[in-house]
């Protein structure tokens, strides 16, 4: 999830996001706008890294999709599964 440094970042961040998402900007462009705009992260060490994957319950591979935005919204496996509940 991104940190931005505002509301108003965050708002334009998101439309930026989702013009990536559709391939209307791409991940240069994306890398441009992000780096005024979002919040500074603190370094992490490997040991760091390794307690927070271990806390979430999340192998390598698991945290590497969740770092490349490779998530699913939990809204939408909802809907899916409210879908099979009704046939639709």
């Amino acid at each position: 999830m991104r940190s931005y440094k505002g509301q108003a970042f965050a708002a334009i961040g998101e439309t930026a996001e989702a013009l990536h998402i559709h391939e209307i900007i791409g991940k240069t462009t994306m890398k441009e706008f992000d780096e005024p705009y979002l919040a500074p992260v603190a370094d992490m060490t490997p040991e760091k890294i390794r307690r927070i994957r271990e806390q979430k319950h999340l192998t390598q591979e698991a945290l590497a999709d969740v770092d490349a935005g490779r998530t699913i919204d939990h809204q939408a496996v909802q809907e899916w599964a409210d879908n099979l509940n009704t046939g639709e």
